[in-house]
């Protein structure tokens, strides 16, 4: 499976994105289809934050032109 280096989103610093990765979310594509409101709480952080990051993952994604918005690949 592929890995995105989702340190490329404002605000995913390494600490966070390992988290992320602890959870499962490897890739934009993943991130942005994620439910935000269990992320957020997963993650202690405010939904504010988890909806501008995966704002950011799904342009990422369609940027890229990869994965076509599946959180699977």
């Amino acid at each position: 499976m592929r890995v995105d280096d989702l340190e490329r989103i404002v605000g995913i610093g390494p600490v966070r994105e390992q988290q992320l990765y602890e959870l499962g979310i490897l890739t934009f594509a993943q991130l942005a289809a994620a439910d935000g409101a269990g992320l957020a709480a997963a993650l202690g952080c405010g939904l504010w934050a988890v909806a501008g990051w995966q704002g950011k993952a799904a342009a990422l994604n369609a940027e890229c032109g990869i994965g076509e918005g599946r959180a699977d690949e």
